[in-house]
């Protein structure tokens, strides 16, 4: 593998963790989701749970993807997340009006295309993670000799 090659699985890991990172640390409110949740028959309560455990997957998820520990089982972790929050948050083909219609098609090809992208990542073998640079710890776990 090439270092062009290294650095590249490593950019699109970080990047393609960033919306999960983004969602699971509440920088994207998450209200809307609850409340269509409930609309669908959930209970409050177990609407909020299942968006706490939805964000709390995001975040170590995302992190892990991000700095490649265990990135194809990650990806795989957040593509299982990924798909029934898909199916049930942007069900266009029960759009009330043309203008939820459009949106709700964009947001759910925009996952598609995240979906083709966390396969990818769990395709790749052999991939390289985040390592601090050669020799920055060398020395710091040694003792030292007492006088």
């Amino acid at each position: 593998m090439t270092s062009f090659s290294k650095y590249s699985i490593v950019a699109a890991r970080v990047l393609m963790s960033l919306v999960f990172l983004v969602n699971g640390l509440a920088i994207v409110d998450q209200s809307m989701a609850v409340r269509e949740l409930v609309e669908k028959g959930a209970s409050p309560g177990i609407a909020s749970v299942l968006v706490l455990f939805g964000r709390g997957l995001e975040v170590v998820g995302g992190l892990s993807l991000a700095l490649g520990i265990l990135p194809k089982y990650s990806a795989v972790c957040l593509l299982t997340f990924l798909v029934p929050a898909t199916l049930i948050g942007h069900a266009f083909w029960s759009a009330a009006d043309a203008q939820v219609l459009q949106i709700q098609v964009i947001n759910f090809f925009k996952n598609v295309s995240i979906a083709a992208g966390l396969v990818f990542m769990a395709s790749i073998e052999n991939q390289p993670g985040l390592k601090a640079p050669a020799g920055l710890f060398k020395g710091a776990f040694k003792r030292k000799a007492s006088v």
